[in-house]
């Protein structure tokens, strides 16, 4: 601790030792008693200031742990983590993105990006109730409209009313060749050939999940034809709402400029996290930036060699 001694018992004095970096001033004349009863209160405020750091500390290791285990819960039980390509930057520990897969008995596979309002630990708690819901009916048979009309009823009832969820739910059929798509609040979904051209835009249809009790009445899948080379993405508004030093968003030309490129080139989410690290430059994220791209071919192959390999 800094401490200034002075003969100028001013306010002037007072301010210029605070603006100074001091942590105490004492006044000329002053008794040996009164410099260690300064010093016993300026140590006094330091061991308060070890106490939340260590607190602080504590309160890090723990918010780690939890999302590690939740990370684990929600995402390393994902169908096909091989073939699904995510981007996942959380702006604090706990992310308010989620990204999950799951395979239909069919054959089809589900993917859903999910975005709740804001970050950090209080935009994560749906994030289980809304996975274990979409693991459940994907592998019961369920529809997309048949799953997005349940999430919406759960996190209308376990949500703030603050909070919500924008979420891309598409099922990919291959055998049909067609994907079928909501899109619920996220920006617009891509579908994009092999070469990094955009096929097709899903804009949003419906508000986020979880603002109002029921789906609306005209809600509804939006079912696209596709060639087994094409791929759909999804993005969260993290993306296009990061920002450079100058205050300048990513926005949605460069997101479409970078995939474009990286699917031509086969590297989609190393070349998007290049050209975001070279816009932002450092600036400290803001918002949790994820992306999910999947393919459309292959599926029916790769579910074939799962069942074969499981023994009888």
């Amino acid at each position: 601790p800094l401490i200034f001694i002075t003969s100028m018992d001013t306010d002037q004095a007072y301010i210029d030792s605070v603006d100074s970096g001091g942590d105490g001033i004492l006044v000329r004349p002053f008794s040996p008693a009164v410099f260690k009863a300064k010093i016993k209160s300026i140590q006094r405020i330091s061991n308060l200031y070890q106490q939340v750091q260590s607190l602080q500390q504590e309160q890090q290791q723990d918010a780690e742990l939890a999302e590690k285990m939740m990370s684990e819960v929600i995402e390393s039980r994902n169908y096909a983590l091989d073939r699904v390509q995510v981007i996942k930057k959380p702006a604090t520990i706990f992310s308010g993105d989620i990204q999950l897969t799951a395979l239909c008995p069919n054959g089809d596979i589900h993917v859903l990006l999910g975005d709740f309002t804001g970050h950090g630990l209080r935009s994560s708690i749906g994030a289980i109730p809304v996975t274990e819901t979409f693991r459940a009916m994907t592998k019961k048979g369920f529809s997309v409209i048949d799953i997005v009309s349940q999430l919406n009823k759960q996190l209308n009832q376990l949500l703030p009313a603050d909070l919500f969820f924008a979420a891309g739910i598409v099922c990919i059929s291959e055998h049909e060749k067609s994907v079928y798509i909501f899109n619920a609040g996220l920006p617009d979904g891509y579908l994009f050939n092999n070469k990094g051209k955009i096929k097709k835009q899903f804009e949003s249809t419906h508000p986020p999940l979880g603002i109002l009790p029921d789906l609306l009445p005209d809600a509804k899948v939006e079912v696209i034809n596709i060639d087994l080379s094409d791929h759909v993405v999804f993005i969260s508004d993290g993306i296009i709402e990061a920002r450079n030093e100058q205050g300048e968003l990513f926005g949605v030309e460069r997101f479409e400029h970078a995939a474009t490129e990286g699917i031509a080139e086969n590297n989609l989410v190393t070349n998007v996290e290049q050209y975001l690290a070279t816009f932002c430059r450092g600036v400290p994220q803001e918002d949790d930036i994820s992306l999910v791209a999947a393919p459309c071919n292959n599926w029916l192959k790769k579910v074939v060699s799962n069942r074969a390999s499981i023994p009888e």
